[in-house]
């Protein structure tokens, strides 16, 4: 997958910097970014042009034909999608930014989640044309999660039905924050209109760009007239939305200290609260406004040498332990993706603290193991390129180290960790089969391997067909999994119907109290919790009778009640959101585990029968365009699904329908759709909530 190359230099030019050492690196301003958005909006031909922009490529890709840089896994070439997440490194003016493309289709949604969790700043892509979209709202709340500064490119503006100003309004409504603008469209002619640049808004300036040299080269000038006046009407709108939010710069404006630069300082202030988004605008494609944006990436979103991270927690006392610069022998680094190449297993991190050099010794926090000393990669999306050193803030490759998806890595040894990446339960089930015995470990060992690459993939062994089940995030989640163990394993396998996988909660707080005949007596109580936390298990330390044998025990009782509660109260499916708290266990010091084991089963089981378990089915969100003469056969295939239809709309001539539905009955909804409707319908969906199981067998 990955090309292992010598270290990559680019020619000296007007924005970029000539590689060098990682001190002369360092020296340089740091921007870890990444473009989120929905699907189609634009994200990768984007990241082609900053590339194209920063000199790290001659020719610029086109998602179309498959020649983008940062689509290079041939399922993405083949689809037009970004499937994985890729990583480059370019220059900019005084600059280097990390630059992390990421998926945009729903399937491949904890892949962002990721990326989210390791930048410091994102640029979210809107179409001009579709507006905020479904995907768009999910990859949205995943950065509010995180509390992530972003700021927004509205994409896609020399299209004849795009409508900047209704973006705008989606913006607000849809998201809740509150758009700034930093730069608007500047149009020439009429019926249609075409794009030609944007003005900035602060500067007062107009940029139009040289479509000789495809928009490289970008044409400032001062605003005039007309256009002049309506602009600094614009900015005194920002300038006053600044003072509204920030009383520092009330005072300066008041004064008439309000100028350029600490309009940008309160901006970036602003924009790290949330409080507001800077809202940039053009036509990636044809390379217009993506200077400015660059240039907004420098000013508003924050280094990841001054975001404040969150504190690091001592496994030991579990407590808070801050990444302080007074340890200056420690480094921390967290690992957010894990890649098999070319017989070698890649570790993505993000160095929190401190700085790694090749043929450091790397410690997993929680882990004995300390693995082999580290090599040290460049990402530059299909190709590494091996380095000497990594500083503070910065993001790499790594082979050594015994790690896997969220581990925390540690210099010292050092007993901390960050706090670790939630994984998503698999939405979607398939039974896989070979078509030679022969072939079943070669099997098991591939879906081994993208296990590892991918933690949103479960795979098991059905114990009655003796079938492999491979569980995924949707049907193009499975479909390229079969598409790889054929490219890169030779492997074609007989693939069944998917299947909806349910899960299980509890629905009432209960208690059980249980003796053995032994003497042994456990009490543990069982809680619901809110949608999406996922299960927890937790106990308080064994009686003092219970010997030395104390803290194996207590590993082996969780082991044991995460098992049992992996096969539901009701046989549907695994239990969650939900916690299990073993408050006393009382034994004679001569139980042993097995015994322990089989007492906390028991207990268990006569907790989840007054608990009042009920069966939970994936619902999602459903946004469907279509032409105004498509809506009444659109509505219909809905009304036939049962689905909650709670929004139709106008939107650019065509219908835009937003609906709920469960997972369950849209399987080959795309399918139906595009019959229904002449191929001239549009559907994306996104998962939503958890609902119960209607009594119609579905849970079956």
């Amino acid at each position: 997958m990955y090309q292992f190359m010598p270290p990559r230099n680019e020619p000296d030019n007007d924005y970029c910097f000539q590689k060098g050492s990682a001190m002369q690196e360092q020296e340089m301003e740091l921007r870890n970014i990444g473009i989120i958005a929905h699907v189609d909006a634009g994200k990768t031909t984007l990241s082609e042009r900053i590339l194209y922009l920063c000199k790290v490529i001659a020719v610029m890709g086109e998602v179309a034909n498959g020649t983008a840089v940062m689509d290079f896994l041939p399922e993405e070439q083949k689809r037009g999608i970004t499937i994985g997440a890729a990583c480059i490194s370019c220059d900019w003016k005084h600059c280097r930014i990390n630059l992390v493309d990421t998926p945009g289709h729903i399937d491949f949604s904890e892949e962002v989640d990721r990326i989210v969790r390791v930048i410091d700043g994102s640029v979210v892509v809107f179409s001009g044309v579709e507006g905020v979209e479904s995907q768009s709202e999910v990859v949205w709340r995943t950065a509010d999660d995180h509390a992530l500064p972003r700021l927004v490119f509205i994409n896609k503006l020399d299209r004849p039905e795009a409508d900047f100003e209704r973006v705008l309004d989606e913006i607000q409504i849809r998201l809740g924050v509150q758009p700034l603008l930093m730069t608007i469209p500047t149009f020439s002619g009429e019926n249609p209109a075409t794009l030609t640049g944007i003005r900035n808004i602060l500067r007062l300036e107009e940029d139009l760009y040289d479509q000789e040299s495809r928009g490289f080269r970008r044409i400032t000038s001062p605003l005039q007239g007309e256009a002049l006046l309506e602009t600094r009407r614009l900015r005194d709108n920002l300038i006053e939305t600044l003072a509204i939010h920030d009383d520092e710069f009330m005072k300066a404006w008041i004064e008439d200290r309000a100028d350029e630069e600490l309009c940008l300082t309160t901006i970036r202030r602003l924009a790290g609260k949330g409080v507001l988004v800077p809202v940039f605008c053009g036509a990636a494609k044809k390379n217009i406004g993506v200077h400015a944006l660059l240039d907004g990436v420098l000013s508003v979103l924050p280094s990841p040498r001054t975001r404040i991270v969150l504190a690091a927690r001592n496994r030991r006392f579990e407590k808070p332990e801050p990444l302080a610069p007074a340890d200056p022998g420690e480094s921390v680094a967290f690992v957010f993706k894990v890649v098999h190449s070319d017989g070698k297993r890649l570790l993505w991190l993000r160095l929190y603290k401190g700085s790694i050099r090749a043929g450091n010794i790397l410690r997993t926090s929680g882990k004995t193991a300390t693995g082999e000393p580290v090599s040290l990669f460049r990402l530059d999306a299909e190709q590494i390129h091996a380095i000497e050193e990594v500083g503070e803030g910065d993001i790499c490759a790594v082979t050594g180290p015994d790690a896997d998806t969220g581990d925390t890595l540690t210099l010292t040894g050092k007993d901390i960790y960050l706090a670790p990446i939630r994984n998503e339960t698999p939405v979607l089930s398939q039974a896989l089969e070979v078509e030679r015995e022969e072939d079943l470990p070669v099997l098991e060992t591939a879906l081994s391997r993208f296990c590892d690459e991918d933690p949103s993939l479960a795979v098991r062994v059905d114990a009655e067909t003796g079938r492999v089940l491979v569980s995924g995030m949707g049907e193009l989640h499975l479909e390229v999994i079969r598409e790889r163990l054929l490219r890169e394993y030779g492997l074609s396998v007989k693939a069944f119907a998917p299947v909806v996988l349910i899960t299980e909660t509890i629905t009432e707080e209960v208690s059980a109290l249980h003796e053995n005949d032994l003497g042994d007596r456990l009490f543990l109580s069982l809680s619901p919790g809110e949608e999406g936390c996922g299960l927890s298990v937790r106990h308080a330390p064994l009686d003092s009778r219970s010997g030395e044998n104390g803290l194996q025990n207590t590993d082996r009782l969780s082991e044991t009640a995460h098992r049992i509660l992996s096969r539901g109260a009701l046989g549907h499916g695994p239990l969650t959101d939900m916690s299990v708290v073993i408050k006393t266990l009382t034994t004679t010091g001569e139980s042993s585990c097995q015994t322990l084991c089989l007492l906390l089963e028991k207990a268990l089981e006569d907790a989840l029968s007054k608990a009042k378990p009920v069966s939970l089915e994936p619902i999602m969100r459903l946004e469907i365009r279509c032409p105004d003469e498509m809506l009444g056969k659109t509505l219909n295939l809905l009304k036939a699904l049962e689905a909650e239809v709670f929004s139709v709309l106008d939107e650019g001539g065509d219908r835009k329908v937003s609906a709920f539905a469960p997972l369950a009955d849209l399987l080959d909804f795309s399918t139906r759709l595009r019959s229904q409707t002449k191929g001239l319908a549009r559907a994306f969906m996104a998962f939503d909530h958890a609902a119960r199981c209607p009594m119609r067998g579905r849970a079956e």
